[in-house]
């Protein structure tokens, strides 16, 4: 004979239902999930936070590389298309001579004494290696014997070359701008000079010096002194020459530099000194050309 289940009065399994025993459950996880989120938000610091002046100083460097390329690429653009405006005009003309933009001079080859004149070095002495054999190139990508010879064979040549190209250097320069980054040091935006020509040989770059240096060179001038203040900065040219196995061509804006195929650099000067640039140096100079 079966007992039906009682009717109307309490039941101990149907007085527990499953919506309860879930609500249970999210009532004792939502303080935990809450505690976490608090922990969580406690622990993440503003990016802007982790900013260091030297990171602010090499997103600077980086963005006027940038522009100084793109002003580049604009100068040669406008040059071309002066030049297709000559061909046009004598077309039109019937090949007769026509009045056309003169041509650009070949720019000259870099001096050494220069950061464009050392990269030009450091590029010829490793097609000078490639050359000679020290540096052979793998056959093919799929070459894995060869490419495990090829990056060998270049990160001995980077360290090296790293070694052979550090030197010392005393450069004419002038101060595009300064920083007094603390109370014992400050920061020269410069550009080195060439006095014979009275024009800029290197792009902007910057260098680290005592506070003193700021001060120095931010002295008013005399009434008579014309020209820019020319400074000469003694110190060491540190070239950074790296493997980068993406790095396959030179790209919009060659920075860092492209050295070749899969090698590029950076570098930077230590400052050492900075003293004032004097006439007697000036005329040296100008006997030496």
């Amino acid at each position: 004979m079966k007992i039906p289940p009682p009717t109307g009065r309490w039941h101990p399994i149907r007085s527990l239902t499953i919506p309860e025993t879930l609500f249970m459950t999210r009532s004792m996880l939502r303080p935990a999930i809450l505690a976490v989120l608090a922990v969580t938000a406690l622990c993440v610091r503003p990016v802007s936070a982790q900013a260091t002046d030297a990171d602010l100083l090499r997103e600077n460097e980086r963005l006027t590389a940038q522009v100084r390329d793109l002003e580049a690429a604009l100068k040669a653009a406008m040059a071309r298309i002066a030049s297709l405006e000559g061909e046009i005009a004598t077309l039109q003309t019937g090949g007769t001579s026509v009045s056309t933009a003169p041509k650009t001079p070949a720019p000259p080859s870099p001096s050494s004494d220069t950061p464009v004149g050392m990269i030009a070095t450091i590029k010829a002495a490793f097609a000078k290696a490639v050359e000679d054999g020290e540096i052979e190139r793998a056959a093919s990508s799929r070459d894995e014997a060869g490419r495990i010879r090829e990056f060998r064979a270049l990160r001995k040549w980077v360290a090296s070359a790293n070694r052979t190209f550090k030197t010392t250097i005393e450069w004419p320069v002038v101060v595009l701008d300064s920083k007094v980054s603390s109370p014992a040091e400050g920061v020269l935006q410069v550009q080195v000079w060439d006095p014979a020509t009275q024009t800029s040989a290197s792009e902007p770059f910057f260098v680290s010096v005592p506070r003193r240096v700021v001060d120095r060179v931010n002295r008013p001038r005399s009434a008579d002194e014309e020209g820019p203040a020319v400074f000469v900065l003694n110190g060491v040219f540190v070239p950074d020459i790296r493997v980068n196995e993406n790095r396959t061509e030179v790209g919009p804006f060659d920075n860092p530099s492209f050295i070749a195929p899969m090698v590029e650099m950076t570098w930077l000067v230590e400052a050492k000194g900075v003293g004032q640039w004097t006439a007697a140096e000036a005329t040296a100079v100008a006997d030496d050309d």
